[in-house]
């Protein structure tokens, strides 16, 4: 459901601030096989390896030992709000971390090697790329995720209780 959506707002931008590009002849957006997508498939290879079926196993071991009941309401919103904080948190700093590693030079390789992938992205030039990035205006971009939700877009739990949550960890 999220592709798709993200689909929709990625070909409504396009429409919105570059009509003049063919829709057809340069897509907005293409789904790629995982045999296009390596670099990424490793990454969630190497998280996988990482958390494995730990995550899972250790959330129901808490149930199975009594220390949490799902079917307490408040149990149910604090713990969808403290894994999902940790999750985020771990994703963020996996992504940090193989995003910013200089992979090794390959002199055979066509396109970047030899640097970290923010660096291939936002340096394409010292590879031989180009930046092909379309220009946006990002208050549009502010103005519609506030209207889908805002920052409630990406919580797991309803505001006033992530507030309360927040505020009882500080």
């Amino acid at each position: 459901m999220k592709t798709t959506k993200l689909f929709g707002l990625v070909n409504a931008l396009r429409v919105i601030f570059h009509p003049e590009y063919d829709n057809t002849e340069l897509p907005a957006h293409v789904y790629l096989w995982s045999i296009h997508n390596i670099a990424i498939e490793r990454s969630w290879l190497r998280l996988h390896l990482d958390w494995g079926d730990n995550v899972v196993l250790f959330f129901n071991q808490g149930i199975e030992d009594g220390q949490y009941n799902p079917n307490d309401p408040n149990q149910y919103e604090l713990c969808q709000w403290i894994w999902s904080k940790l999750l985020c948190k771990d994703l963020q700093e996996m992504m940090d971390f193989h995003n910013g590693t200089r992979m090794r030079k390959d002199n055979d390789k066509i396109g970047p090697s030899g640097m970290s992938r923010n660096d291939a992205f936002s340096l394409p030039e010292q590879w031989g790329g180009r930046n092909c990035l379309l220009p946006i205006d990002m208050n549009v971009i502010r103005e519609i995720k506030a209207e889908m939700g805002g920052d409630a877009l990406l919580e797991f739990t309803s505001v006033e209780f992530s507030a309360r949550a927040q505020a009882d960890t500080i």
